[in-house]
């Protein structure tokens, strides 16, 4: 075959696998990522049709003497490890076969059957000694340790002192290995033996499109351009690809794809569905506004097409010192990256951190933007940052509660962001007063910002009510600005459980929770009478508070005896 392609044919797997001894996934590609409802769609199809399903198209990159004879796998590593784990399921299942009750000759079938998948799975070396190696190869190494040991059944995925020990990558084969070993139980608990040969040779004989790449920009091009079977394409996996296409030199690519997986290691740590919104906050930073739809064209034209290879790892170098930064303001097991740099002080990161409290997306982009600006300019002050994040989160807050549609104020945002690296120390004090005078335009309703404080601010069980426990220590502040919060701890003053206030858990329960019925208690406080009357608690834990805020319940300890309610609802305002 001439042209681009060494091959473009169609394949059943097992065809495939014997074709191609080896398949390899590169160290740069991203890691194994199907969920068990991309599991089940695979699955459902196949045992709903005949033999020879079409699953899609494979694109991989022709072999070099390099490679050690691997095909390397550019698109299609989800269906074919999966593929691959049903394999190794049907494999162990036949294992659980009662021989006893079997004939010679079914016995021969099961064994066979048993060989034939192992066939698939691994192949044997020519030299002595004629060891079985594994045809697919996940390109990292602890991937490559966890799913070999799954492959060749040396793992207990029900022993959970072995499964302590993997990372979160690791995890993922082993729940998806238990996930179809638990549909495959389902789909042969009829007929066992039969249903096991069934299943067999509808997994052996699915059907790909194989396409064989000669050079790699062949392989990469044809990746773009394809959304195969399986979780679509993000932009992360298309600008990777792009920057990859686009570097000329070997040195170059190792480079580019260094950065890029220190990059995916970052996300993948902590969240790697937020990767591809990563780069839309960080090319609106510094760029400016962008749909999501041509975030990807635009970094092609303009980062990638006819640049040469050094402002090519420029750009992934920016991408790596950025996605450090962004992740440090978004969790906070990353907030020591901020503490690298001596311009950032423990006042910063505080603030910073707060903006996590009001799950706001496109904030980001302008605090990175706020943030580049700070670290790169010498004259732009730890007050001037400070200052902007303060309005920058007045304004969010307000954002938050009014629930105003962020398509209101992300153009506005975009705007700044494009001419903040600019700006002028002078000029930044006076852009900043009217770009927050136009924002406050957005925000300015009171009564239904007061309203929707009131309905909206509730405490949570089981979830993080960092922002309640935020809000109650700045009220404490403004009335004392020297007061410290210890360890400070939600207190129901009427209790969830009010039996001994007379009441019932359902009596309550629609206003228990409210803004207006939480306190803060210090480390200090006795904490052991959550459920106490009014009276007690006042006497043991409120009126001896060192927060005013909690000593002026006294006052209202008749309003809450009397009736609770009413008495919430009149401290909510």
């Amino acid at each position: 075959m001439t042209g681009k392609f060494s091959d473009t044919r169609p394949y059943i797997f097992s065809d495939f696998c014997s074709v191609y001894k080896k398949f390899l996934v590169p160290p740069f590609q991203r890691s194994y990522a199907w969920s068990s409802k991309q599991i089940n769609d695979l699955w459902e199809s196949i045992v709903s049709n005949e033999k020879e399903y079409f699953v899609g198209n494979i694109v991989c990159l022709e072999a070099t003497e390099e490679s050690d004879n691997r095909v390397v796998i550019i698109d299609g590593q989800q269906r074919l490890f999966t593929i691959t784990l049903m394999l190794s399921v049907i494999r162990d299942e036949y294992g659980f076969i009662k021989y006893k009750d079997k004939k010679e000759k079914e016995k021969e079938r099961i064994w066979e059957s048993q060989q034939n998948i192992d066939d698939i799975l691994f192949h044997k070396e020519i030299s002595f000694p004629f060891r079985r190696k594994l045809r697919f190869f996940p390109g990292r190494r602890n991937l490559k340790d966890v799913y070999e040991k799954l492959i060749k059944g040396e793992l207990n995925v029900d022993d959970r002192s072995q499964i302590s020990l993997l990372d979160d990558n690791q995890i993922k084969y082993v729940k998806n290995y238990k996930t179809i070993r638990r549909l495959v139980k389902q789909y042969v608990k009829t007929d066992y033996f039969k249903q096991l040969d069934n299943l067999l040779e509808k997994v052996t004989s699915l059907l790909f499109i194989v396409i064989l790449c000669k050079t790699d920009n062949d392989a990469y091009s044809i990746f773009e351009g394809l959304n195969a079977t399986g979780i679509g394409l993000t932009v992360a996996d298309l600008v990777k690809n792009a920057v990859l296409q686009a570097v000329k030199s070997e040195s170059a690519k190792n480079s580019v794809e260094e950065n890029w997986e220190q990059i995916e290691n970052i996300f993948e740590e902590t969240r790697i569905s937020l990767f591809p919104k990563f780069l839309r906050h960080q090319w609106i930073s510094r760029e400016g506004y962008v749909t999501s739809s041509k975030l990807y064209g635009s970094i092609k034209k303009n980062k990638l097409q006819n640049k040469e290879n050094m402002e090519i790892i420029d750009y992934t170098k920016e991408l790596l010192d950025d996605a450090k930064i962004y992740s440090s303001f978004r969790f906070e097991q990353n907030a020591s990256y901020l503490l690298k740099h001596t311009k950032i002080t423990e006042g910063i990161i505080n603030i910073i951190k707060r903006f996590r409290y009001l799950d706001l997306e496109q904030v980001y982009e302008l605090i990175l933007a706020y943030y580049n600006k700070f670290i790169s300019t010498e004259r732009y002050t730890e007050k001037q940052l400070y200052s902007v994040l303060e309005n920058l989160w007045t304004f969010s807050f307000r954002a938050k509660i009014i629930n105003i549609n962020p398509s209101e104020y992300e153009k506005k945002f975009a705007d700044h962001c494009k001419h903040i690296s600019g700006y002028t120390k002078k000029e930044m004090d006076r852009m900043s007063i009217g770009f927050y005078a136009e924002l406050a335009k957005l925000v300015d309703n009171d009564t239904e910002f007061i309203e929707n404080f009131v309905t909206d601010i509730k405490y949570k069980e089981g979830s993080d009510n960092s922002l309640i426990i935020h809000l109650l220590e700045t009220m404490m502040r403004n009335e004392d600005p020297s007061i410290k919060v210890a360890e400070p701890t939600i207190e129901h003053i009427l209790p969830r459980d009010p039996c001994k206030w007379g009441l019932k858990r359902n009596e309550v329960k629609d206003f228990v929770n409210a803004i207006g019925n939480l306190t803060l208690l210090n480390d200090s406080d006795n904490k052991t009478l959550g459920n106490e009357k009014m009276s007690i608690k006042v006497q043991k834990v409120f009126g001896r508070s060192a927060f005013k805020m909690n000593r002026e319940l006294s006052k209202k300890q008749h309003e809450f005896e009397k009736n609770p309610k009413e008495a919430i609802k009149a401290r909510s305002y």
